[in-house]
């Protein structure tokens, strides 16, 4: 799980992230990404709306892969970012299949190596 200083909490910052963010679209995420100016480490938010699955668990379960994922890649980040991810219902459909997981994760790791936010 990655930790609370990794996060992004503050609405303001949210806000930010959505207005004057990069945005760059896959089949089940929206990712959008803003520069800081302060010398941290890059900090994530996961978005996923009520619309897109009624069922808290489910849209947690989501939540909780996808900071798996960012915890383990954390190393490999540029630094100095505020990155949101906005799932789709898409990506809540398939998360319960072990196979679409991994095409959930591959796309994720996609979209962070196409915007340079992932260094492999």
């Amino acid at each position: 799980m990655l930790k609370k200083k990794y996060k992004v909490a503050k609405k303001k910052v949210i806000e930010k992230i959505h207005t004057q963010g990069k945005s760059f679209m896959t089949p089940y995420f929206v990712l959008k990404s803003h520069a800081t100016s302060e010398d941290t480490l890059s900090r994530f938010g996961i978005t996923i709306s009520s619309k897109v699955h009624k069922s808290a668990v489910k849209r947690n379960r989501i939540k909780r892969i996808i900071f798996g994922y960012l915890a383990k890649q954390h190393n490999n980040i540029t630094p100095n970012l505020d990155i949101m991810i906005i799932v789709s219902r898409k990506a809540i459909n398939q998360a319960t299949q072990q196979v679409e997981r991994k095409a959930i994760l591959q796309s994720l790791e996609f979209a962070l190596t196409k915007t340079h936010i992932l260094n492999n």
